[in-house]
């Protein structure tokens, strides 16, 4: 049988893997900690010399972040009322996943 997710879990699910990242994101994570602390071993002989952070060595896919004043700064920090657009979106997806699942599911009854 097939299994099936809610909007509502995709959510919780989405919700959970930006708390506690698994998979190729985690794998990327592991990488860059890998490079920034064997970049840091090799090229820092002084302490003002520059440090590299596991953020250097990320992989960045899609489109470039916007600097504008309300966007995220570099440590991903945004406003309140980013992260609340962020959860609206969120749910909003959410639901329209719940909602094709639920008229697929109608259509194979019939």
């Amino acid at each position: 049988m097939l299994a099936r997710m809610t909007g509502q879990q995709l959510l919780e699910w989405s919700v959970y893997a930006e708390m506690e990242p698994f998979g190729e994101e985690r794998a990327d994570l592991r990488m860059g900690i890998l490079a920034a602390a064997t970049v840091n071993a090799m090229t820092r002989t002084k302490e003002s010399d520059p440090v590299a952070k596991p953020e250097d060595f990320l992989p960045r896919f899609g489109p470039t972040p916007d600097p504008s004043p309300n966007s995220e700064n570099e440590f991903g920090e945004g406003g309140e009322e980013d992260e609340d657009a962020e959860m609206r979106k969120k749910m909003e997806i959410a639901m329209k996943v719940d909602a094709y699942f639920s008229a697929l599911a109608a259509a194979k009854k019939t």
